[in-house]
């Protein structure tokens, strides 16, 4: 439920309690009103009755109606006018709701008690006409209050929403800064500055972690080439005895494996940079023929049986660097953690890749197979960074990966 469907419920609620409670008030209102009038004009009636009484001294001789009643009643009593309503049958069939003021008054030494009656039919065909027609108009009234409401909501959080669609098409890649106008709402206003600085904040954050991670990963590739070069200088002198040689050669591995995981992480920061944007028609079943030939030296040594599908040139719109990557590091992949005399299974068509390989069976949860540094496999020397980059290659290629297994064969899906 958006903001303004909230409020007008909340309007709507608010409005329907009190035309609840305005209708009851209205109703009795009107009813006390109208019972008030006719209060007067029964006690001005029994006036005109006592002068009467005054002039004709007998009861008997006045002329009443039947809606008049009148007897003395012996000794003493207490004067006094009740009020009521009541409900009067003619016969067995009509009923009739009617005012009645019933007076006990002394007159001539005497007591007389005294009933006056007056229906309330016109009155209550009045309230039931006049009630139809104020609901009529606190409806229409309701009506007009909440379209208004409506419109004038809009027009005051229009800012917010613009903000809020702006917000939606930040991307921090594009290194872009947030301008707002302001619209002259305090609380608007201060939202907006505050956006500003904050976006200003991210840019200058994140253009200041790219030139880190860039430098840092390029500066270093130096002086792990010297590192490597010259433990390649000394390994080839014969004056060296068998326990520096592995001393040497174990230095020699994590050397590579520093120079491997810096330029990983060089290349997951170049993808989250958007530092690879030109799109073109890639041919990916050429990409991955040209692959199995690379590495068709350590597939025979291996004896790895590889099965290969394509449905003819299979082009895709993507980066062509991209591309290369993300098929390097599937296959790489399916041959690293394959088993001597096992198999690979690459299927392409124009809706997905699949690669299949056999393989000993994972230890660990399979869910975090593509997150950065998890290692699943036996392989000690694995970085943990090829299956994080061919995830993130596909986000930013807009294709969707995933893994499943079956014990020992193991199952790679891109889909484009």
């Amino acid at each position: 439920m958006n903001l303004l469907d909230k409020s007008t419920r909340y309007y709507l609620v608010y409005s329907l309690f009190v035309f609840s409670i305005g209708s009851l008030f209205f109703y009795f209102s009107i009813k006390e009103v109208i019972n008030d009038g006719i209060d007067e004009a029964l006690h001005q009636e029994k006036i005109v009755l006592i002068e009467n009484l005054r002039y004709e001294r007998e009861i008997d001789s006045l002329k009443l109606n039947k809606d008049f009643y009148i007897h003395t009643i012996a000794g003493q009593h207490k004067e006094y006018d009740r009020y009521s309503t009541i409900s009067f049958s003619q016969d067995t069939t009509l009923k009739q709701t009617q005012r009645q003021l019933e007076s006990v008054f002394k007159h001539n030494g005497e007591y007389y008690i005294l009933k006056i009656r007056q229906s309330l039919q016109r009155e209550e065909e009045l309230i039931d006409s006049i009630i139809p027609v104020g609901i009529v108009m606190f409806m229409i009234l309701l009506i007009g209050v909440l379209m208004i409401n409506n419109m004038i909501s809009v027009r005051i959080w229009a800012p917010f929403y613009f903000i809020m669609d702006r917000l939606k098409s930040y991307d921090i890649k594009t290194g872009e800064v947030l301008h707002y106008e302001k619209v002259n709402i305090k609380e608007f206003d201060q939202l907006i500055h505050n956006l500003h600085l904050m976006t200003s904040k991210i840019h200058e954050d994140f253009r200041s972690q790219k030139e880190f991670n860039e430098n840092f990963s390029h500066e270093l590739q130096t002086p792990l080439a010297i590192i490597q070069n010259n433990l390649e200088n000394m390994i080839q002198s014969p004056q060296l005895q068998e326990e520096e040689m592995n001393q040497i050669s174990s230095i020699m591995d994590a050397v590579k494996r520093i120079s491997s995981l810096s330029k990983g992480l060089l290349l997951l920061s170049q993808i989250d940079n958007n530092q690879f944007p030109d799109v073109t028609l890639v041919d990916i079943a050429a990409v991955s023929k040209k692959l199995v030939n690379f590495f068709s030296g350590i597939i025979e040594d291996r004896k790895i049986v590889v099965i290969e599908k394509y449905d003819g040139s299979i082009l895709i719109r993507a980066n062509q660097a991209l591309m290369d990557i993300l098929m390097t590091n599937i296959i790489s992949n399916a041959i690293r953690h394959n088993i001597d005399e096992g198999y690979i299974s690459i299927d392409i068509n124009m809706d997905r890749i699949v690669v299949t390989n056999s393989g000993k069976p994972l230890t660990g949860d399979v869910n975090t197979i593509f997150d950065r540094f998890v290692k699943l496999g036996e392989k000690k020397n694995s970085i943990g960074l090829g299956l994080p980059i061919v995830k993130k290659i596909c986000e930013a290629s807009y294709f969707t990966v995933s893994y499943k297994n079956n014990e020992a064969e193991h199952t790679i899906t891109i889909e484009f």
